[in-house]
């Protein structure tokens, strides 16, 4: 007979999913068989407990693989699939996999799935930050509010390599996209204190530390950034487009070609 499940045992379920466990470690940690905590936690609405219909057993599968090893996002496996992201979220639950973003020790959100979505405590602004580049609104960094506890500034060790990688990091997890769009430049200057006039953003294709960040090291950086390397893959990626599109934007023949489409 198996031994009853007291109110703590189901609580530290709950706290384990939301942590990031599955639902098999789950239960070799606290020796309890994987369908005990799949019906502790279904009953605690952290997971379905009928798949979603029309999905068959290979489909589960293989939306699960794609979520928890390829790490693609929900999006992207409802556009693989064929599937509405609704039915996929579904899928997911039925499955066991847990879907909130994991927290460390120190109460941080650690990045993964959707980096653009969370913060991480490498990236994050420091208290009272104002607006960032690439941000529209002045004094509203574009980061969704209530992702992290207010007045927590990274630490000394968390910090960016230097300021211009700061601010592409910042506003790469903030909205998945670059400092600025190359067509956007005037439009996302700020003014220079007491003169009036704007001054240039970051310009990644003249950012040494850019520059450091597309030669060095995965693991060098993962240590410094916090970043996990699937991240800092696609945001390898993004820098390298970046400074391409930068340098076509600055050529001669590329601002020629824009005066003669402006005076149409």
């Amino acid at each position: 007979m198996a031994k009853p499940v007291h109110a703590a045992e189901k609580a530290q379920f709950v706290e384990l999913f939301a942590a990031g466990h599955t639902i098999a470690q789950i239960a070799q940690d606290l020796e309890r068989s994987p369908q005990t905590v799949q019906e502790h936690l279904a009953a605690a609405g952290k997971i379905d407990r009928k798949p979603p219909r029309g999905v068959t057993a290979e489909q589960i599968k293989a939306v699960t693989a794609a979520y928890v090893n390829d790490r693609l996002s929900m999006r992207r496996c409802a556009a693989e699939f064929g599937m509405p992201v609704g039915t996929v979220r579904r899928t997911l639950l039925f499955a066991g996999v847990p879907l909130t973003p994991p927290v460390s020790a120190a109460g941080h959100l650690i990045t993964g799935h959707a980096v653009h979505h969370h913060r991480s405590p490498a990236i994050d602004p420091p208290a009272g930050a104002g607006r960032s580049v690439g941000s529209r609104s002045p004094g509203i960094h574009p980061v969704r509010a209530g992702c992290r506890p207010p007045g927590r500034g990274p630490t000394a060790q968390q910090r960016p390599l230097d300021q211009h990688f700061g601010e592409a990091l910042r506003n790469f997890a903030a909205t998945g996209n670059g400092p600025y769009h190359p067509r956007d430049q005037h439009a996302n200057r700020r003014p220079s204190p007491g003169t009036g006039r704007p001054t240039p953003g970051l310009d990644a294709s003249q950012s040494p530390a850019v520059e450091r960040l597309l030669t060095a090291p995965t693991d060098e950086l993962g240590s410094c950034t916090g970043l996990l390397p699937c991240d800092l893959a696609r945001l390898r990626v993004w820098l390298t487009a970046l400074a391409a599109a930068m340098r076509r934007y600055r050529c001669p023949l590329a601002r020629r070609v824009r005066r003669v489409r402006a005076r149409r």
